[in-house]
């Protein structure tokens, strides 16, 4: 089962196993490790193993500070917003998630599903499509929504702080050079097969284009090609 959740504040995120809806503790509590487990504000793992009827539900560490809009509280069990299946306990209590102490045994929680038999209430299933029309449509479709979201999206902060990893993309090793704020928020990313002064200098200035700016500062990891593209 893949997992991913958003959360720009996040110190950190627990991913919560149960045997039972009810029960006090969960049975396995896998911990997210920020640096393996994060990119920008998304926390992931993939859990292997997990079958249709497993129950789940997270934690989230962080900053509590509800005149900000900040309210994490590791004593309080949270739903996947886009989980398909709930289960809710027998003493379900929405009060509790505001009250102190924990709502482990009470809160609801999610159940992985099998898609193969989900109810898809008429919706179309077994469309044939050619790998060639889905291309087009990414042709055609992604460059107008990229400048459509450019439009909106907030600009990132002054300060950016660079670095590079190597990742698979549908069976090969890509470079993905990425970059966000001292804040967190996303500067912009590009993927290349090559980590080399050019594929630094395409990513800068993809990420110029996006923001619009130039940073005050940026922050480099210690490839010597970023800090030969900066300069």
């Amino acid at each position: 089962m893949n997992f991913s959740i958003f959360s720009a504040s996040a110190d950190l995120v627990e991913l919560l196993l149960f045997d039972n809806e009810d029960v006090p503790q969960p049975s396995h509590v896998i911990r997210l490790d920020p640096v393996q487990n994060r990119t920008y504000h998304y926390w992931h793992t993939f859990v292997p193993g997990l079958a249709a009827g497993q129950i789940c539900a997270c934690r989230v560490h962080g900053p509590s500070a509800p005149s900000a809009g900040l309210r994490s509280d590791p004593e309080k069990v949270l739903l996947d917003p886009y989980g398909r299946s709930v289960v809710v306990p027998a003493h379900y209590s929405r009060d509790a998630a505001g009250r102190p102490g924990s709502n482990t045994a009470i809160a609801m929680k999610n159940v992985v599903v099998d898609l193969s038999s989900f109810d898809w209430e008429g919706a179309v299933r077994g469309l044939q499509l050619a790998h060639t029309t889905i291309m087009r449509w990414v042709q055609r479709y992604v460059p107008e929504f990229e400048k459509r979201w450019v439009r909106y999206m907030r600009r990132s902060g002054r300060s950016w702080r660079v670095d590079e990893t190597y990742l698979k993309v549908r069976g090969r090793w890509v470079y993905l050079f990425r970059g966000v704020d001292r804040d967190g928020n996303p500067v912009d990313f590009r993927l290349s097969p090559k980590r080399d002064v050019a594929a630094a200098k395409a990513f800068f200035r993809k990420a110029l284009r996006t923001q619009g700016r130039a940073p005050v500062s940026i922050t480099l990891d210690g490839y010597a090609a970023s800090h030969r593209a900066v300069r």
